[in-house]
Formats: C-alpha cells, structure tokens, sequence
C-alpha cells in the first residue's frame, strides 16, 4: 500500500497544478524575420490558453519603430488565427511588430519577438 501512495502523490501535484495554470496569450506569427508585402494577406496566428473563458476576444495592432502605427483589429474572435491584408499604402521598412492583447484581460498580451519587414508591392 505505502507503495501506491508514492505513485500517487506525482499524479496529484500535476493535477493541482493544471488545475491552477494561469492564462496565456503567445502570439505564433508573425514572430519576426519575416518579409511581408503591402498589399498582400497575412495570416496572424496566436495560441490563447485560459481554461475559464476560450471565447474571448483579441485586439491586433500593428507597430512601427516601436510605436503604434495602425489597429489591425479591435476584436477579433479568439479563433487562434486572422486573416489581414496589409494595407497598400503601409510604408516600406523592417522595424515592425505585431501585439496581441485580450480585449477583457489587459494584462494578457504578447508582441512578435523580434522586427519582420514590409516590403512595397512592386504591382501598385
């Protein structure tokens, strides 16, 4: 019997822990490096993990030179993916970034982790 309990005590201490995990929000991509094309469509990807509420909703931003340049979304649903075409007239350079925050839980949020570029689309 002490021998099962041995067994048991692992399985409880990850339970507990599961079981307390707190939320997550991790943006996926574009996390940086990329080289992006005004113009085009980019598909966001973000896990979010909050096992109380997986219906919330995202805001998605756009930074340039580490400062706000344009609001992608105000709400987008919390599919773990959204489809964006970058706006023609976004200027060219290789300082950008995206940030991803929850619409209920502000201190939920993630940026790419390094800069992706957007390059100009040579069709317009």
């Amino acid at each position: 019997m002490k021998r099962n309990i041995f067994f048991l005590i692992p399985l409880l201490i990850l339970l507990s822990n599961s079981a307390t995990a707190k939320p997550a929000l991790i943006l996926i991509s574009p996390n940086g490096g990329e080289e992006l094309i005004s113009g085009t469509t980019l598909m966001i990807k973000w896990n979010y993990e909050d096992s109380t509420n997986s219906d919330k909703n995202v805001i998605l931003v756009l930074y340039k030179n580490g400062v706000k340049f344009i609001t992608i979304s105000e709400s987008a649903s919390n599919t773990g993916s959204f489809m964006w075409t970058i706006p023609i007239e976004t200027p060219p350079g290789n300082k950008y970034r995206i940030r991803i925050r929850s619409r209920e839980e502000l201190s939920l949020n993630d940026f790419s982790d390094r800069d992706f570029s957007i390059l100009k689309n040579k069709k317009n």
